[in-house]
Formats: structure tokens, sequence, C-alpha cells
């Protein structure tokens, strides 16, 4: 037998001397009480007329009686752990799915999680007193993997808790004797569940209507007029009235109302052209809706009116017709004696030329000569080659840079801090930076050639070139669209700001900052020199598909927890209850005067 609240050795020594106690004070007999009479003539008649019953066994019965007693209560301070009482006692390996779909609700407004937890508890609690018990989950939120008392794994399952996003994976399960695993699911996350292994399944069905897929772009025959394209999805199993809404600030609203189809996607194009700027939502409402994380999604709607273009040129056809064809562009064109600073503009485009200061708006150069506000493109090379281009800037996508040829360029070094951003490479003397962008107080892109030295102005990539170029110079914060989880992007000692304006706790790595966007929204991360803006949002229609369970065809029927122990109490509640019906039962013989 083993003892939780003492050691064996002391626990048999309480009941020792518990016994001996007793014992000691049923032989202690209380002294005579003396009292004189005139005669004890007759006394002593009686005693030799009458023989004394023996009574003995009233003695020993109410020194067991008491020894019971005693020793129960005795017993159950030590809180003992018996196979035969407590259950049996074991090692137990529990698994809690904690998958976003278990945040669902049935019918009965219950979470899965919550069936999960209740699960759980009554599988820790047959575990056996003396049993030790594992808490795993599947997204590795749970603390260090060891092996506690019940009472503390009943402790980690409270705060344990379902992500909001994530993969869902089977952890690595401990090997050795005398262990049984049980896995606690609703079955949607696809787990590797080895054999031998117990599942609890808490599936039950789930209405569930969500926003897949959301953004606003403009119209590629008019960057004037814009639009917002939403993916909306039913993953009920049955037919639902949804209420479509967009929101934005200055009370910005547009409603739709549609009737979808169970399992089914549609997808809607909202005009958005009167909504001139800024954060966008969209949400969606239903009746009956389980699972609200996948109900709001965002995006950004980028300025769309006219934009004001200044190009200072001492003479350029090329490029004036260029940007002149651009739509949405409204284009002015000076020399570069006629320069002068202003804010009229949205940006500037410089050829062979660069202001001795940096101007207040966003700047694009070709082959500029040496600035203090610019990289030193001062390495001069003859027929360079263009090697490699960063692939996931705004500048150097769509354009086929292995076409363009450059007679004369200069380049530049490579960037050694953060404001810089090298999206073009090319090797003459050495691989150097052929096109920089960066920017402190306004964006700059600087080109190491001039047009009249390359073929770029006759590739089909070029007006694409620039029209990426006017927009990244004019867009303000860049703008990345990121699903929910950890978001990492490429900017060193961010602080991050979440949608409500709050600080986002965030971690700084060489040359990137790591987030962790929980739910959807707009996160801002800026540092001394430069912002950007990630829009969150859930994108994986899977992940809204709450009933693709592997028990989906049990009808939401839980499978019956198998009880290892063999009482749903512990012993030390048994041996008071003993001791209380043990003194009922000395009082009511000494009533019947069966003890002394």
């Amino acid at each position: 037998m083993n003892f939780l609240a003492l050691t064996p050795r002391a626990s048999y020594a309480l009941l020792a001397c518990v016994a001996l106690l007793i014992v000691l004070m049923y032989w202690l007999k209380a002294r005579p009480l003396r009292v004189k009479v005139a005669s004890n003539r007759t006394w002593r008649t009686l005693a030799r007329s009458r023989q004394p019953v023996v009574d003995r066994w009233r003695w020993w019965l109410s020194l067991l009686l008491a020894l019971a007693t005693g020793l129960s209560i005795a017993l159950a301070l030590t809180r003992p752990q018996a196979p035969a009482l407590g259950g049996i006692a074991g090692r137990v390996v529990l698994v809690m799915d904690n998958a976003p779909s278990m945040f669902a609700r049935g019918q009965d407004g219950i979470s899965r999680w919550d069936h999960a937890l209740e699960r759980a508890s009554r599988i820790v609690s047959s575990s056996g007193l003396g049993g030790q018990v594992m808490v795993l989950d599947t997204l590795g939120r749970s603390d260090t993997p060891e092996w506690v008392a019940p009472e503390t794994a009943l402790a980690k399952l409270r705060r344990l808790a379902p992500g909001t996003a994530g993969i869902a994976r089977m952890p690595i399960l401990p090997n050795g004797e005398h262990i049984e695993a049980y896995l606690v699911t609703d079955g949607v996350a696809q787990l590797d569940v080895p054999a031998g292994m117990a599942v609890e399944s808490v599936f039950v069905p789930a209405d569930n209507v969500a926003i897949t897929a959301f953004d606003a772009k403009p119209s590629l025959r008019d960057p004037m007029h814009y639009q917002a394209l939403i993916q909306v999805f039913n993953a009920s199993l049955r037919q639902q009235r949804v209420r479509l809404e967009l929101t934005g600030a200055d009370q910005f609203s547009v409603e739709r109302d549609l009737d979808i189809p169970a399992g089914t996607i549609v997808n809607q194009t909202v005009d958005v052209t009167d909504y001139p700027v800024g954060v966008l939502r969209a949400e969606v409402r239903a009746s009956a809706d389980g699972f609200g994380l996948d109900n709001v999604a965002y995006a950004v709607v980028a300025p769309h009116h006219a934009r004001r273009v200044l190009l200072v040129t001492a003479g350029n056809r090329y490029l004036e017709h260029s940007l002149g064809r651009l739509p949405g562009i409204a284009l002015s064109v000076v020399k570069p004696s006629q320069y002068r600073v202003s804010s009229d503009y949205d940006a500037t485009v410089f050829d062979r030329f660069a202001p001795a200061e940096a101007p207040a708006q966003g700047a694009l150069l070709f082959r500029p000569p040496p600035a203090t506000w610019l990289p030193a493109f001062g390495r001069t090379t003859t027929n360079p080659v263009i090697t490699r281009w960063h692939a996931s800037h705004a500048l150097a996508a769509n354009v086929p840079w292995r076409s363009v040829h450059i007679e004369r360029a200069t380049l530049a070094n490579l960037a050694t801090d953060d404001t810089q951003t090298d999206v073009v490479l090319a090797s003459g003397t050495g691989e150097a930076v052929l096109i920089a962008a960066g920017g402190k107080a306004s964006r700059w892109i600087a080109v190491g050639f001039a047009l009249d030295d390359s073929n770029f102005a006759m590739q089909s990539g070029f007006p694409v070139f620039l029209g990426s170029a006017l927009s990244w110079l004019t867009e303000g914060a860049e703008t990345l669209s990121r699903g929910l989880g950890y978001v990492e992007i490429a900017l060193a000692g961010a602080k991050v700001t979440g949608p409500d304006g709050d600080a986002v706790a965030a971690v700084s790595t060489h040359g990137a900052t790591i987030f962790d966007a929980a739910r959807p929204g707009v996160f801002t991360a800026a540092n001394d020199t430069r912002a950007i803006r990630v829009v969150a949002n859930i994108t994986d229609p899977q992940f809204s598909d709450l009933n693709r369970s592997r028990f989906g065809g049990a009808s939401g029927a839980m499978a019956p927890t198998v009880s290892l122990a063999r009482f749903n109490f512990e012993p030390w509640v048994l041996l008071l209850l003993f001791a209380v019906v043990l003194l009922a039962l000395e009082w009511l013989a000494y009533v019947r005067h069966r003890t002394v």
C-alpha cells in the first residue's frame, strides 16, 4: 500500500500510535470513589447471595469499535492508494487536439473543446491516485512534457486552449510498459494515430459561414475604379441565409443578403470606388453560426485618384511617352534647370538628374549623379549582365529581366542596412546593385542606367516596371498579406501594433521581426525608417470546413470513455464514511447497554 500524504514509515507509525493510545485509555481505570457508610453488612450479604455476571465481552466490543473508528480516521489522513479501492495506478498519456476547429459549437451551444475537457477530466480522474499523467497537445502549446500527478494534469488541462492557427500534428509519445494513450479529438485534423491508441471523439455537427478570401484591387481597365472581391463559404450541413457587410471609415457601408446552399462557395464583387483610401472590413452573419473566428476579414484600399507625376528631364521621348500612357497618371514635364521643390505632386521621376536634397514625395531616378541621400552609384561598367533579382519585391515582379540588355551602367555596393533593398543585381567587374530601393522620410528608386544605354524602354515589361514603381512610391506603407499565426517580416527592431492600436508582442531577429497574428486584422510594424502593414486573414477554406471529420458518419455520437478505476471517489472518503458508521454503531450499542 502506498500513502500520498505521508511516507509509509510515518503512516505506519501514526497508525501504531493511535492504536496504542486507544488501548491505554481502555486499560487505565479510574480510582474508585470511597464513601463512608454506617454499615456494610447489607452489601456483604448481597455479595454472598449472588454471583457477579461475567461481562468482559462488552469491554472487548467497546475496544474493537474504538480501535476501528480511530484507525479509520488516522488512515484517511494518510490518503492511502490501493488498487482495491482507488483504481489501478498507471501511466496515462493524454493527447488533446487543440486545432482551431475545436472552438466550434454544436446546436447545444457547447463547444467541442468543452466536451473534450469534460472527457479528458474523466480520463485523468480515473487513472488512479498513484497514477501519472502526461498531457500533450497537437499544436505543441502545452508545457514541457512530463509525468505529473492527476491533480497537476487537471490544472494543465484548464490552462490549455485551442489555437487560432497552425497545423495540428500528433506529438511524439513516450515508450514504456503499462502506458495507456488517449487522443481526444473532433476528427477534423488529419492526425496519424498510432496503433493501440484509444480515440475519444467529441465531434458534433456545427453550423458555420465564413469569409475565405477578401481583397480590394483596382480594375485592370481603369485604375480609378476599385473593386472588392469576397469569397463566402457556407460550411454548414444546411442552407444558410447570409448577410454580407462591408464597412470602412467615414460611415462607409455596403450590405448584401445571400442564400447559400450547404457546402457551397460563392464569389461576390462589390464596387468600392467611392471609398477613397484605408482599411476595409468584411463580415458575414447568419442565424446559426457556431464558429466566429472566420466571420471577419480585412483589406486595404490604396489611393485611386489620378496620381500627379512630375518628370524632370533634359529630353527623353521614350520615358515621357511611357509615363503619359500609364492609366491614372497626370504627367507634368520640366527641365532640370526649372525644377523646384514642390508638394503639388505625388511622385517625381528624374532622368539623369538628382537634386541636392531628397524631395518630399517619392522619387524614381534613372542613372542619377552622386547625391548624399542616395547610395553611391559610382562603379561604371560596360555590358553588365543581370544575374538575379528580388523576386518577391513589387518592383521586380512580372518583368523579364533576362531580356534586358545594357550597354553601360553605374553599379552600387550591396546594401548593408535595412533602409535599402537590392532589387536587381548585375555582374560587371563583380556582382553589384543595378536597381536599389529605399527610403526614410520618403521612398526612392535608383536605376543605375539610362534608357538610352539599354533596350529596357522597348521591352514589354517596361510599362509594368513604371506602373509598379509609381504605385510603390505613392502607396505609403508597404502592405503584405498573410494568414493567421506567426508572421515574419524583413524589418529589424520593429514595434508592432494590432488592429485596435494596442502593442503586440514581437521578437526581433537578425534583420527581421516576428509576431503572432492571433486574429484577423491589419497589423502595423514600424521602425525608425520604414513601416509595413500586414493584413492577416484566414485564406484556407479547409480551415472553415468544420464538418469534414473522420467521425462525421457517427452523427455526433461520442464513444464511451474507458474507466480505469473501480470507483469514482478516493479511498480516504470511504474510510471517513466507515468511521461515521462505526461511531453510529458504538452509540447504538452503548444506548442498548451492549458496550461499556
